[in-house]
């Protein structure tokens, strides 16, 4: 599909968009309550909703256990390069911790506080979502920070807060990823269109020296959940009920599915991985729990796995064009040949208390790799994912430095 200009993004996503407002069929309890809790995990990252011009309470934390040493974010730019934001709440600082051998060394450093979530291109060049939260519950502020050096030293990349509320909601930002040196998006929730959040879509085409809000998205789509972003396979965006792709950074932006002939009422979308060669997969929800796979960037897509009633695949990751693994609940599954067939290994994820909702999954070559549970427990493997095992990069940090 060739790229759309703003008049024919309007077209195909209010098409698309009919699918997501099309009646729900006739559900059975349990699927109700699923879908219904699908919903409610989705909310908690949205945040306070409401209408233009309205002050917007807080919601109230939600019920599962927090580690002291919170991971915020976790990301692998390749296979020897890795970064892991944690939020020290036994000391009150936010730190970052960096690995260039594969996850055998990490070494922390003190970052600003109120980072959340980081992006690299290389070893030395990142940016970082900041979140300021003010004395009053809806005064929440949003920065994008930049470093130049690996993360020792961070500097605003532009004058002025990307999102910024005090009173009146004006928008949360969720993730950030960059294309490379100079293209990158930042997603999340913005001010309402209808009675429901709109996607906020912001990008950048100079490194982050001017953010952009993409005003023609917000106008036809609901919160964007989350993104993916490569020099190779452009930007892509994704929601309840859509996915859009941009091939020129962002000027213009096209839907690159059919979505009426391929899904059923409600289509959730939960994670997409495209590799410089083309091959890619996206996962999600249905109906029933799906990955799709492709060779092409995502100009075409084929059926690979569809299972079970209410669920959903999770966290994609791949090592290369063979070997990808994507989550459900507890269980893990994987595949060796590309996505022609997929091997469920059951209830090897251990999740954390209260909640059973795993926010990240990375599994490198060597067979190491970690998940991330909601509440910021971080889990290890070293054998591809047989046994994980609790991660604590603050303790180890603080046992090494002890004096012998």
């Amino acid at each position: 599909m060739p790229p759309a200009d703003s008049g024919t993004i309007a077209t195909v996503l209010a098409n698309d968009m009919d699918v997501m407002r099309r009646p729900a069929p006739n559900l059975p309890a349990h699927a109700t309550l699923t879908i219904g809790l699908l919903a409610v995990v989705t909310s908690l990252w949205l945040g306070p909703v409401a209408a233009r011009g309205q002050a917007v309470p807080i919601l109230e934390p939600p019920s599962f256990v927090t580690s002291m040493h919170e991971v915020k974010s976790l990301s692998f730019l390749n296979s020897v390069l890795g970064w892991v934001v944690i939020e020290n709440h036994e000391r009150q600082q936010s730190q970052l911790f960096v690995t260039n051998d594969g996850g055998k060394g990490w070494k922390g450093r003190g970052i600003p506080s109120g980072i959340f979530q980081v992006s690299f291109v290389n070893s030395r060049l990142g940016w970082a979502l900041k979140l300021t939260q003010g004395k009053e519950p809806d005064e929440q502020t949003f920065y994008l920070l930049r470093t130049e050096d690996g993360g020792r030293n961070w500097k605003d990349a532009l004058s002025r807060p990307i999102v910024e509320s005090h009173g009146v909601w004006q928008g949360s930002a969720k993730e950030l990823a960059f294309a490379d040196s100079l293209h990158g998006l930042v997603i999340g929730a913005g001010l309402p269109v209808t009675s429901q959040p709109a996607a906020l879509v912001m990008r950048t085409i100079d490194g982050g020296r001017t953010v952009q809000r993409v005003d023609e998205v917000s106008k036809f789509l609901g919160a964007s959940w989350g993104l993916f972003a490569s020099r190779e396979a452009g930007l892509w965006v994704y929601g309840e009920g859509y996915v859009i792709h941009s091939s020129d950074f962002g000027k213009t932006w096209e839907s690159p599915l059919e979505l009426s002939p391929l899904v059923a009422y409600p289509f959730l979308p939960r994670s997409i991985l495209l590799r410089p060669t083309g091959r890619g997969w996206l996962s999600g929800t249905s109906m029933k729990a799906f990955i799709w796979g492709t060779n092409d960037f995502g100009k075409h897509w084929r059926e690979e796995i569809e299972m079970g009633n209410y669920l959903s695949f999770d966290n994609l990751t791949s090592w290369d064009d063979d070997h990808a693994c994507a989550t459900m609940n507890s269980d893990l599954f994987c595949t060796a040949n590309g996505g022609s067939t997929w091997k469920q290994k059951k209830e090897v994820l251990v999740t954390s208390p209260g909640s059973g909702v795993i926010t990240k999954l990375v599994i490198l070559p060597s067979g190491r790799g970690w998940f991330l549970c909601q509440g910021g427990l971080l889990y290890q493997t070293d054998d591809a994912g047989q046994t994980w095992v609790t991660l604590d990069l603050v303790d180890s940090a603080d046992s090494q430095n002890q004096p012998q």
